[in-house]
């Protein structure tokens, strides 16, 4: 109590503008520290991240092609019919999408997303 008696009319008026001006400026750098790391973790999602997605999603669709190909293929035998274009298709799809699972896993390296993943060498 007795130091609030000390304190001049002047500073009792200009403590409260005092406190509130430091706690803006301790906020506000921290709001700027908040951003730097949202804009660091977006570009690391636009660059990283999303063309990885992109890959994946390319091989998912390389690999529904590769699938409707064995499907017509195990038609045209069952028909007694040629599938060898079939068989060509199958391969195509499934070695391209062998190939995008393996940019994705390249790009992803060092994220901690890919570790662990066991890479398939050949189609086949």
């Amino acid at each position: 109590m007795d130091f609030g008696k000390r304190l001049g009319l002047r500073v009792k008026v200009a403590l409260p503008f005092a406190i509130t001006a430091v706690a803006l400026i301790v906020i506000g750098l921290f709001a700027v520290s908040t951003v730097r790391n949202l804009v660091s973790d977006t570009d690391n999602i636009a660059e990283t991240y999303l063309p990885s997605v992109s890959e994946i999603l390319n091989g998912d669709r390389d690999l529904y092609q590769a699938m409707v190909a064995q499907m017509a293929f195990v038609d045209a035998q069952f028909n007694n019919e040629e599938g060898e274009n079939y068989l060509a298709s199958f391969d195509e799809n499934a070695g391209q999408a062998l190939e995008r699972f393996n940019q994705a896993v390249a790009r992803l390296e060092g994220t901690g997303v890919s570790d662990g993943l066991i890479r398939p060498t050949s189609v086949g």
